[in-house]
């Protein structure tokens, strides 16, 4: 577990480690950090360096590495290359994606006209706005009850974190067998750990038509 440092964490930080405490999490190399430094904002960055990639609240959230997600987000939003202005950062243990969105155009020094935090079911295909900024969302909107909707779409976690204490490892997410768009039905019951990223390709590629259908 990577030691918490609360003299590089942002108070929205600190207020998201106090919720969402580490579980199972490893350092972000300097590299990773450096590279991101003008792609992701400070809050996010303070993340990193205070508690690491892994996962947070007993399996319920996963701060991810943005280069192990960005090709699955990108096959979600069109399949365009979307590195720099749409950068997964947040997975829910139901696979549901949260993205750092640059928007409008970009400006003479670099930024862009504005920014929010967006989110994608792959459930469902469902997005929506999530918070404008980073210090609102890591503070504040996944603090509020009625972001549970967003994280857990299917109100399931409350009997699940107990399950997910031994089930959920970094990289792994709750599936649903069979899968939702099979006509599957999202419960306790069927939901099964299942390797995340392999998982979000499978639930793609039914909305695209070519997956085989004989696997959660």
């Amino acid at each position: 577990m990577a030691t918490l440092n609360p003299m590089t964490a942002s108070e929205s930080v600190s207020a998201f480690l106090r919720h969402f405490p580490p579980a199972h999490t490893r350092p972000v190399p300097q590299a990773h950090l450096d590279r991101y430094a003008t792609r992701l904002p400070d809050p996010f960055l303070d993340l990193w360096r205070a508690g690491g990639f892994g996962t947070y609240g007993g399996g319920l959230l996963e701060v991810i590495d943005p280069d192990e997600y960005q090709e699955i987000l990108n096959g979600w939003l069109g399949g365009q290359d979307y590195s720099e202005t749409r950068i997964p950062f947040l997975r829910s243990a139901f696979g549901v994606l949260f993205y750092w969105r640059c928007l409008g155009e970009r400006q003479p020094d670099g930024t862009y006209e504005t920014y929010d935090v967006a989110y994608l079911n792959p459930h469902d295909s469902f997005t929506a706005v999530s918070a404008w900024d980073a210090d609102e969302f890591l503070g504040e909107a996944l603090l509020d009850a009625l972001s549970e909707d967003e994280y857990d779409p299917y109100a399931l976690w409350p009997e699940l974190q107990d399950r997910a204490v031994a089930e959920l490892q970094p990289g792994v997410m709750y599936g649903f067998v069979p899968a939702y768009r099979l006509g599957g039905n999202p419960s306790v019951d069927s939901a099964a750990p299942v390797q995340a990223r392999e998982h979000l390709a499978f639930l793609l590629a039914l909305v695209s038509g070519t997956a085989e259908t004989n696997r959660p």
